[in-house]
């Protein structure tokens, strides 16, 4: 969602017509939740292959130079190929061994280890190696 909001601040700063910050936090929560539906219910998709583009109601009357879409798809790809190096998967659920949105599915056991939260670290571990490397991508 970052490099997807820089990508768009990138197009408004060229088209001069900066966007409402509510509506902007609007859109991204838009986004978000239909990148979580495509990745849930074992419909996991690869992060690279989602294109918020197509969710991203302000501009769907809008035409969008393809160096946008380009520039967002390569970031997204070089991001999440050295994540995959970092951590042998591309998403939580092959992080963690378990689907932190599928909590109510899991037996008793299952839901008592998430309860402990010690699987939190492994999250903090990818939270601060993606954000290190979009911050050296800058």
């Amino acid at each position: 969602m970052a490099i997807y909001l820089d990508v768009i601040g990138q197009m408004e700063a060229e088209s001069s017509q900066p966007s409402d910050i509510k509506e902007s936090i609007e859109r991204v929560n838009h986004i978000f939740n239909q990148h979580l539906e495509e990745t849930s219910e074992g419909k996991s998709i690869h992060p690279v292959d989602f294109d918020p583009f197509a969710y991203d109601e302000a501009l769907k009357d809008t035409e969008i130079d393809e160096r946008f879409k380009k520039t967002y798809q390569k970031r997204v790809k070089t991001l999440f190929q050295s994540f995959e190096t970092e951590f042998n998967a591309c998403n939580c659920q092959d992080v963690l061994g378990f689907d932190p949105f599928s909590y109510v599915d899991y037996d008793e056991e299952m839901q008592e280890y998430i309860e402990e939260g010690e699987w939190m670290q492994k999250c903090i571990d990818c939270m601060q190696f993606l954000v290190k490397k979009m911050g050296d991508a800058a």
